[in-house]
């Protein structure tokens, strides 16, 4: 046995007591995991095909709405696009209501300024041409 004196200054390296794992309990006889969720039966191909045939009617479910978000914005916005084109086009009639001519000059000028590019059919695209159609409308007085 060492001394106080003779032991080495610093950390020691002690052996930790040896510990005693518990024992596993059994397994319950029960339904496991699998069994519980109804997949007992299936294998690991025939869940992958569930779940594509899933995906595959979400996907198509979102392309429906894609579809209709897209048909009810074109709706709005051409529908404010011809609501001025028709106070421009009876410009000639004198009892026709018309903006002022800084509101016009304001239009064309943001008309000409428009940057697109639309067969890129970028969605940037079809919201600055909502954003134009609002500008113009407020500006037309409307």
């Amino acid at each position: 046995m060492r001394s106080p004196k003779d032991a080495p200054k610093g950390r020691v390296a002690r052996k930790a007591p040896a510990r005693k794992r518990p024992a596993k309990a059994p397994r319950a006889r029960g339904k496991t995991a699998r069994e519980a969720a109804g997949k007992a039966g299936k294998k690991k191909g025939e869940d992958r095909l569930v779940l594509a045939s899933e995906l595959a009617h979400e996907i198509g479910g979102l392309r429906t709405v894609l579809a209709d978000i897209v048909e009810i914005y074109r709706s709005r916005v051409d529908g404010q696009l011809a609501g001025l084109a028709e106070v421009f086009q009876h410009a000639a009639d004198p009892d026709a209501p018309l903006p002022p001519v800084k509101a016009e000059a304001a239009m064309l000028a943001a008309l000409r300024s428009l940057k697109i590019k639309p067969r890129k059919g970028r969605a940037k695209d079809l919201v600055r041409l909502g954003v134009l159609a609002e500008a113009l409308w407020t500006l037309a007085g409307g």
